[in-house]
């Protein structure tokens, strides 16, 4: 019964994606030469959100070392089995762990902020620049491209974790659907474009060439909104791997955004019984700097011992001028206290190294 209904949301899903398949409408993505944007490709999307939780989940980012035999076994019978997934917890606590609101627990959090809208959002903008490059049927080819990023998301999240995780269910089956169905309406994409002002900020994940790593991946997303009372003045969010609120100051095209709050640090199983999770955190402070929405360079900083990542700079291209326009040019470092720390160079949309 449970795999009859799922096949139907799944198949709505692609319904929805298929119908109006070449409108597109460019909220999310304008081919801005600058910032964030100027990096973006689906290939970028698929690999900083794909590995978004690597460093979260403890896992090593050297290639060599991910266990990508398990991740996929294990994927492969928790998609297979979701309701054996769910019966695992029972009915009861897998709705008030993934599905309602509560102040009891977290887990939902990410389910509706990363999975329902941030994952809706970058399916339309994935669509968007399918279309402004000139593809056919760009919400076809964006509906592959987020499916891909999810599966590789979920992928490294079940490395090791040796049971079928109801989480996963909950993110594939229904949020993830449900967030392509809503950002299919032209009314809700406008709305999370212009009033309450949803973006991706991908960091420029790097290749390592000196141990085989990737390193500085991260998928994250800010809100801006501005209150009628406010002219130059926006309410900030900044959230993926944490959550920051603040607020931005205006000056022409650009928004210069502070924000406080944590950065989370590890996650573990908090009751064995029934493989709930928690999170452990880090306080965590920023400043953000982007033009129409693009991202151009932020400095961030999470204080705790034995982090990966305690001062994180990025500069993309556009901030700094260049005599050489075309010569589109990024950089970012993160800085550890007690590990090892990195750095990368970005030229173009073409994958940062580092080193």
């Amino acid at each position: 019964m449970l795999k009859s209904k799922l096949f139907a949301l799944i198949t709505l899903s692609v319904c929805f994606t298929i119908q109006s398949a070449y409108a597109q409408y460019g909220y999310f993505y304008s081919g801005k030469d600058y910032g964030s944007e100027a990096i973006y490709t689906p290939f970028t999307q698929i690999i900083s959100g794909g590995f978004d939780m690597v460093f979260v989940l403890n896992e090593s980012s050297r290639l060599d070392e991910i266990d990508f035999k398990q991740g996929a076994i294990e994927l492969y019978e928790t998609l297979r089995y979701p309701k054996e997934g769910i019966d695992w917890i029972g009915w009861d606590t897998f709705l008030r762990s993934e599905i309602l609101i509560s102040t009891k627990n977290g887990q939902w959090v990410p389910n509706y902020t990363m999975h329902l809208l941030g994952g809706g959002m970058e399916y339309a903008r994935l669509a968007d620049f399918y279309k402004y490059h000139g593809a056919k049927f760009p919400r076809i080819y964006a509906a592959f491209t987020a499916t891909t990023e999810h599966l590789l998301n979920e992928f490294v999240e079940n490395i090791d974790r040796e049971w079928l995780n109801y989480g996963t269910v909950s993110d594939i089956y229904l949020f993830n659907n449900a967030g392509m169905i809503a950002f299919s309406f032209e009314p809700i994409q406008r709305f999370f474009a212009e009033k309450l002002i949803l973006r991706s900020w991908l960091s420029q994940t790097s290749y390592i060439f000196s141990d085989n790593s990737i390193q500085n991946v991260g998928q994250y997303y800010s809100i801006k909104w501005q209150p009628p009372f406010m002219k130059k003045y926006s309410l900030f969010t900044h959230y993926g791997a944490g959550f920051m609120i603040g607020a931005g100051i205006d000056k022409n095209e650009n928004t210069i955004s502070f924000g406080a709050g944590f950065r989370t640090k590890s996650v573990s199983v908090y009751n064995e019984e029934t493989r709930q999770e928690t999170i452990s955190a880090l306080p965590s402070a920023g400043v953000f700097v982007d033009k129409n929405n693009s991202l151009l360079a932020s400095f961030i900083y999470n204080h705790g011992p034995d982090f990966y990542e305690n001062v994180k700079i990025e500069i993309y291209p556009g901030f700094i001028p260049m005599q050489n326009k075309n010569l589109k040019l990024g950089f970012w470092v993160n800085l550890s206290f007690q590990q090892r720390s990195y750095a990368g160079i970005t030229i173009g949309n073409i994958p940062s190294i580092g080193f």
